[in-house]
């Protein structure tokens, strides 16, 4: 019976200790203007090949791929891509920072806006997830998101909100990536004025 109670009040301990934990870090999931404190750093040689990890740089196969080294596994993804390698991510990205993870496919970039302005035109291989998504449970577009990517989030620009309270509903459904979440401010807008890749139509996970 001593013993019986001694296990029990153990499996109390750790529960609570581990409720304290989980608290404490949705404490730190915060996206809010102002306490925004988020830094990624892209690694050199960062992968050009769709990779699935961001920290993994190609690996040498014998002397022959080992006398190959250099500039051939650092280039982009896209030809005359920006080479972004070792660049600083604060939580707020800029429009060259968006278009680097962009045209490097380092990311996967998340439309907050209403789904009509959406499918108006977006950033080009967006996915639809706007404010008030995951009211209806998890959008299917954030079960399929990579932990070894980043995510960009946009909106509207200037002052839009939409951005930032969707990266807070992403990262608390979502915690494993809280780190790799990126809002960029300048949004469609900024993005649709620099001439850089947009298209138009439905979300393809749309119902």
């Amino acid at each position: 019976m001593k013993a019986y109670l001694l296990k029990t009040i153990g499996i109390i301990v750790i529960a609570t200790l581990a409720g304290v934990a989980h608290f404490a870090l949705g404490d730190d999931i915060r996206f809010a203007k102002g306490d925004l404190n988020n830094k990624n750093e892209i690694p050199s040689g960062a992968p050009s090949d769709n990779s699935d990890s961001l920290t993994q740089t190609p690996e040498n196969s014998g002397d022959e791929s080992a006398s190959q080294e250099g500039d051939s596994a650092e280039e982009p993804v896209n030809e005359g891509a920006i080479d972004c390698s070792g660049m600083i991510l604060e939580t707020e990205i800029t429009s060259e920072q968006a278009r680097c993870l962009f045209e490097n496919d380092l990311a996967i970039f998340i439309d907050a806006r209403p789904s009509g302005d959406y499918e108006r035109g977006h950033i080009a291989g967006s996915f639809s997830v706007p404010m008030g998504a995951f009211e209806n449970g998890v959008p299917i577009a954030v079960d399929m998101l990579d932990d070894q990517r980043f995510v960009v989030i946009y909106c509207s620009g200037g002052n839009c909100e939409e951005s930032h309270l969707v990266a807070e509903d992403l990262a608390i459904e979502r915690p494993d990536l809280a780190n790799m979440i990126h809002i960029y401010v300048d949004g469609y807008p900024a993005w649709e004025d620099a001439g850089l890749p947009i298209e138009d139509g439905p979300d393809p996970f749309a119902e």
